[in-house]
């Protein structure tokens, strides 16, 4: 800048700033205004601030009201707008009161938003006023089904349903499906519902194991809410059969296997039956169907044999049981109901060969020695194990003896010396039952995992997974010709070995701690005297 402007620019700046500070400093009369001279109908009204609650969902009409009216109002108008929600124009409703429409803003849940208006009147416009506006919402209603059913599906294949999730109610109800193993969602797992909104998803299931799946789904954000899934992976063969009993039927016993094909053509499975059964050596399946293949036996004695079924992904074995029919009576044993004639001497019965399954409603028969010296005999009666938990009266069972007796294992059995013949043999356990009248009684079921072994004319019975230092009551029972187990042997208590107790509860562990308690009681009351003395 040229100097003499320089100097031109800061001369006019003192004059003004000079005249500034001399006309401020001049008074003021006639400007200041005494409060008690104004008059009050020359003050406009003052508007009225709220705070309101307005539900999500409508719009709602909000009165604007005002207060101090000295002066008839012309008008209410807004001051500041909404900043979430949409806001109409005021009108008059009475001659102090107007009406504004608000509608809440789109979404859920509960929020809040503001806006503030003026009131104008002849003598002026007011100040603005506030209002306070507190969205509410509903709380959300989650709806999901209980349960969703995905049936038998082939390992490595996949079946999909449809899982379908509501919101009956209000705000927002959001998370994330999480499945179980063997389930998986197509595409975004994470769920967000509105007020009736309604969201579905696609649920996979892909079996890996022939075995059930079961589990439930987990929403993240409803943790009161869960659906069970349940499903089942197959193989393309199965056999739903347990053990076949077989049945007389025109001269034979026989009985069925069923085999179920769960693909989409049909298939072929191969049998090979046991020793003592007979079967096809193969049968077609059909399609997505089932066949009932025929197993079948000959004789009359016990059976307890298997078949083997093997095809595509299968390979399992049916047992298969037979009870043993009761034997034909010899015509010469049969009860002769005619009395023999006076004087006539009565036949003596002919010698009998071997052991012959014979019942017996008497008291067991003293076996008599035949011409090749073997003994003939007839058995002892045989009840069913429901009406009789002890032997037949007349009858003594064989001695049930005690073997090898451990902590967790033990061994009892019997020598039936030839007094006693039956069709199958197991060991079983006294427990304790209640009647109809509430009454205890005693109760004999199977014995859990235990092993009968038959070496000639002596069982075997062995015990395992027991508890130390507990009593059993056991016994030994055999199958009669009508398919009841009865009891052949007498009842013996067998008691397993106590464990030893822990270290620190052994008389030696003891007897330690109370010498060390009295030697370091003796050693303080020692030091305390020294102490004392010095």
């Amino acid at each position: 800048m040229h100097p003499l402007a320089r100097q031109t620019f800061f001369k006019a700046a003192a004059l003004v700033l000079g005249c500034v500070i001399a006309i401020s400093a001049l008074p003021m009369a006639g400007l200041a205004r005494d409060p008690d001279a104004v008059d009050p109908s020359a003050l406009p009204p003052e508007g009225t601030p709220m705070k309101i609650e307005v539900p999500r969902g409508g719009a709602v009409l909000i009165t604007l009201s005002a207060y101090a009216v000295t002066s008839p109002i012309t008008r209410f108008r807004i001051k500041r707008k909404t900043y979430a929600g949409r806001l109409g124009t005021p009108r008059m409703a009475t001659a102090t009161t107007a009406l504004v429409r608000y509608q809440p803003p789109a979404g859920a849940g509960p929020g809040d938003d503001s806006f503030s208006f003026e009131v104008q009147s002849d003598a002026g416009v007011s100040a603005p006023a506030e209002v306070e506006i507190a969205i509410t919402d509903k709380a959300p209603l989650f709806i999901a089904p209980t349960d969703v059913e995905f049936g038998q599906v082939l390992t490595g294949g996949s079946v999909r349903k449809s899982l379908d999730l509501q919101n009956l109610g209000g705000g927002m109800a959001e998370g994330t499906v999480k499945v179980p193993d063997g389930w998986s969602v197509d595409g975004d797992p994470d769920y967000q519902l509105g007020p009736g909104a309604k969201q579905t998803f696609t649920l996979i299931f892909t079996p890996s194991q022939q075995q059930p799946y079961t589990g439930d789904i987990e929403y993240t954000g409803n943790l009161d809410r869960a659906t069970d899934l349940n499903g089942e992976g197959v193989g393309p063969l199965a056999v739903t059969t347990g053990t076949v009993q077989l049945a007389s039927a025109g001269g034979a016993r026989t009985g069925a296997i069923h085999v179920v094909n769960h693909t989409s053509g049909a298939l072929t499975v191969r049998l090979t039956p046991g020793p003592t059964v007979s079967s096809e050596a193969t049968a077609m399946v059909p399609a997505n169907g089932a066949a009932d293949i025929a197993v079948s036996a000959t004789g009359s004695g016990y059976i307890n044999d298997h078949v083997t079924v093997a095809g595509e992904g299968l390979k399992t074995d049916v047992a298969i049981y037979a009870v043993a029919a009761a034997p034909p009576q010899p015509a010469d044993l049969a009860d002769d109901t005619t009395p023999p004639a006076t004087g006539a001497a009565t036949p003596d019965p002919p010698p009998a060969t071997g052991m012959a399954r014979v019942a017996n409603n008497d008291t067991a028969a003293a076996p008599a020695p035949d011409d090749s010296g073997a003994a003939s005999m007839s058995l002892p009666p045989l009840t069913s194990d429901n009406s009789q938990d002890t032997a037949p009266e007349g009858v003594e069972g064989a001695a049930l003896l005690i073997g090898r007796v451990g902590q967790t294992q033990a061994e009892v059995g019997c020598d039936f010396k030839g007094d006693t013949q039956a069709y199958g043999y197991r060991l079983e356990l006294q427990t304790i039952g209640i009647d109809a009248q509430d009454r205890p009684f005693p109760k004999w079921i199977p014995f859990p995992g235990a092993t009968l072994t038959i070496r000639g004319q002596a069982a075997i019975a062995e015990m395992t997974d027991l508890q130390p230092g507990t009593l059993y009551v056991v016994r030994i029972v055999g199958l009669d010709n009508e398919g009841q187990y009865v009891e052949i042997s007498t009842v013996q208590g067998v008691t397993t070995v106590a464990a030893p107790p822990p270290w620190w509860q052994r008389w030696a562990v003891e007897e330690v701690g109370i010498v060390a308690v009295g030697a370091g009681i003796w050693w303080w009351k020692k030091k305390r005297v020294r102490r004392r003395w010095w």
